[in-house]
């Protein structure tokens, strides 16, 4: 049995544990990192989830599987459009959604941080709990997206309309080739919806903070 309480943590215990904990080898990537081949098939699960009377979740699964899982999704459920906005702020893709007055803010990010290459590389060097993690937790949100845009939709955050909007007009030939967003039109208004998550959009937004918190000076990570 397993059983996590979350404190309102963006990423949780998937970021914290398995990322900022790994910090010495994420300068170089990981190169020279052994890869490691793992099974990560989801797993079925009965995961319970209490919410105090603080709104915090609290939750228990048989699996460590589904324990990042629902940590995935509950973390979407609260903060999906700072998951977006981390994710693309982390990948340098910014611009893609914004406009051109971020370009140079995702050429930066492009230089300093890692490659998607670079991710995916990192994180088939990982143990296998650690890639089990980041998985579960890109299942968890990308369950949580697929269950907002069905039905009677009106849990979709109302910033992805004003973003919608903005994305709509910014690109009247079309979406930008590679795009993973998408631009729906529901009753009328125009939608954003984002891509899926994956486990190296995890690894970006862990790097991101490391850099932020590690890199100025104040030694926060040690």
């Amino acid at each position: 049995m397993h059983k996590l309480t979350r404190l309102g943590a963006l990423i949780g215990v998937v970021i914290g544990a398995q990322v900022a904990a790994a910090q010495s080898n994420i300068c170089p990537a990981n190169v020279g990192g052994t890869p490691t081949v793992c099974d990560l098939t989801p797993t079925h699960d009965h995961i319970v989830v209490h919410h105090d009377r603080y709104g915090v979740p609290h939750v228990t699964a048989q699996t460590f599987y589904g324990l990042n899982f629902q940590t995935g999704f509950e973390d979407a459920r609260d903060r999906l459009v700072q998951l977006e906005f981390f994710r693309r702020a982390s990948t340098g893709t910014l611009a893609e959604v914004f406009g051109r007055t971020q370009i140079q803010t995702d050429m930066d990010t492009r230089t300093v941080l890692y490659s998607e290459d670079e991710r995916r590389y990192f994180f088939s060097t990982l143990p296998c709990p650690s890639q089990i993690a980041l998985q579960a937790y890109a299942d968890g949100i990308n369950r949580y997206v697929q269950l907002i845009y069905r039905g009677r939709q009106d849990k979709i955050p109302h910033e992805f309309y004003g973003i919608g909007d903005l994305a709509f007009l910014s690109t009247p030939n079309g979406l930008p080739a590679g795009a993973t967003y998408k631009i729906l039109d529901i009753h009328g208004q125009h939608v954003f919806k984002p891509g899926p998550w994956t486990a190296t959009d995890s690894i970006a937004v862990g790097e991101m903070l490391v850099a932020d918190f590690g890199g100025g000076g104040g030694r926060q990570l040690g």
